[in-house]
């Protein structure tokens, strides 16, 4: 199973215009499809605790209609990425999920 430790971050300060705008990203993608977008700057949920912000991604698009959540997930330690990535690692795969939040 896929870890926070199994994430790859990019260079915070790569492709960065000024130093306040600086994010560091990381994307794991699955064989089902979906993936996971995982931040930390200074504009994600939680960063000014240390936490990471999480998306939930099916083929490039976010995607608010997986069943794990409905918008990002802010606030995670490692251990609650962790959890986050197992769980869009064992959705099933599919190819008609729509993206849009439910209404």
């Amino acid at each position: 199973m896929t870890t926070f430790f199994d994430l790859q971050f990019s260079n915070p300060l790569e492709n960065c215009e000024n130093k306040i705008s600086w994010t560091m990203r990381a994307r794991m993608t699955f064989k089902n499809g979906y993936a996971a977008s995982v931040i930390f700057g200074p504009f994600s949920h939680g960063a000014d605790e240390g936490k990471f912000e999480m998306a939930v991604i099916h083929y490039d698009k976010l995607c608010y209609a997986s069943g794990i959540t409905d918008d990002v997930i802010g606030y995670l330690d490692p251990d609650g990425v962790t959890e986050i990535l197992q769980q869009i690692e064992a959705l099933p795969e599919r190819k008609d999920c729509p993206h849009e939040r439910a209404k």
